[in-house]
């Protein structure tokens, strides 16, 4: 299942800066789920949200291949951050592995709340 328009809307994208900020949903069912009373978005739904903009970014498919790094720094509540900042610092293919290799933040006014080192298959354009 996408995400886009189920958890987050896409507010703006500075494809100069490779960033895009998106407003969460805080009615979307997994913020009810996860969890009841204080929403939390869920780790991999910020790492989902994330291949999900780097395919728009990309304008190609890029499925998740593994991860090796991630710093959840700062929980992400919808109703107390409604908009995040994702900004992918550095996109470098390598053609020994076919991978590209990702780096990306998740931040908002009060700072960084992830850090991502991230591996993916890429895909023809979309």
């Amino acid at each position: 299942m996408k995400l886009l328009n189920n958890l987050y809307s896409i507010q703006s994208h500075d494809p100069d800066n490779r960033s895009f900020t998106v407003r969460l949903l805080a009615d979307s069912p997994v913020f009810k789920a996860h969890f009841p009373g204080m929403p939390i978005m869920p780790g991999v739904c910020i790492m989902q949200t994330a291949s999900e903009l780097l395919e728009t970014l990309l304008g190609r498919h890029c499925e998740l291949s593994h991860a090796s790094n991630v710093k959840f720094l700062r929980v992400i509540n919808p109703t107390e951050t409604p908009e995040v900042t994702f900004i992918f610092r550095k996109i470098e293919p390598d053609e020994t592995t076919g991978l590209t290799k990702v780096t990306a933040e998740a931040s908002s006014a009060a700072g960084v709340m992830t850090k991502m080192s991230l591996f993916y298959k890429t895909s023809i354009k979309i």
